[in-house]
């Protein structure tokens, strides 16, 4: 099957589960990248790239039932962004600006619109971490006064609080990827990679110990378990990026709520 008659058939899906009428010529720039991530057609979210296309270019139908299908999982992140502080109209406010318009002059950091959703994983995950990096972004700059920044650990980590619903069923989503991505960029590491990283995640040896094991002072060894640890967060996040379609910035708030069971993914597979 080509190029063109794989982009019709994802058209052909969308529009038949959707109900309205997205032309082809607009719906097939969002499907060439969706192929282009090396995902296999039948595994693309044809119906959520359908309504996340045409909603970016501004489809009344399209986005009144994103507006419909969505509602239940934008409330329950607001009424949460709420009790943390932000004003849950203001969250939506805010978030519909970022998905359909692309910015706004109160959001400095990079915009996440719904054109930038890729169908490589459920449109549903991809859209609540989005809105609840947007929702850190307001606590922080609620906190210090001053125009949005980047989420920081700590509004992050508040947020994501054990007795929050909406973002424990974010995690259970997030776990099976985060899993597959750990288990790729282990693959991926060097031999003596995933030796110091065994070393210090699995066996607790710190960079004294591991200095001593490589026979080199303290700040080498510092220095290649801070190496290996990079090269193995980057391969975790660029197969994270195009299993669920995330930015890097979404990619960090998804990592901030996953700390834990990517600590224990690395540790069990090392």
């Amino acid at each position: 099957m080509n190029d063109s008659s794989t982009i019709e058939t994802l058209h052909r899906r969308g529009r038949d589960a959707l109900g309205f009428e997205l032309n082809l010529a607009a719906f097939a720039p969002a499907a060439r990248r969706a192929l282009r991530t090396g995902s296999a057609p039948e595994s693309i979210h044809a119906e959520d790239l359908y309504l996340a296309s045409a909603c970016a270019l501004g489809d009344s139908k399209a986005i009144a039932h994103f507006e419909k299908q969505y509602a239940e999982v934008l409330r329950r992140i607001a009424h949460r962004a709420q009790l943390a502080g932000v004003n849950a109209d203001d969250l939506l406010q805010h978030l519909r600006i970022r998905l359909f318009v692309g910015g706004g002059a109160a959001i400095e950091s990079d915009s996440a619109s719904i054109a930038s959703y890729v169908g490589t994983g459920p449109l549903t995950a991809w859209l609540r971490v989005v809105a609840a990096r947007l929702a850190t972004e307001l606590i922080a700059r609620d906190a210090r006064g001053r125009p949005l920044a980047q989420a920081t650990e700590a509004s992050w980590s508040a947020l994501a609080a054990s007795d929050n619903p909406e973002l424990a069923t974010m995690r259970v989503e997030l776990k099976q990827p985060l899993q597959a991505a750990v288990k790729m960029a282990i693959a991926a590491l060097t031999a003596q990679d995933r030796a110091l990283l065994r070393q210090y995640y699995v066996h607790k040896v710190g960079v004294d110990g591991i200095g001593k094991l490589l026979g080199v002072h303290r700040s080498n060894a510092s220095r290649a378990v801070a190496r290996a640890r990079g090269h193995f967060l980057r391969e975790v996040k660029q197969v994270l990026g195009v299993t669920l379609g995330l930015s890097d910035n979404s990619l960090d708030s998804a990592f901030g709520l996953m700390r834990s069971d990517l600590s224990l993914s690395l540790g069990s597979l090392l």
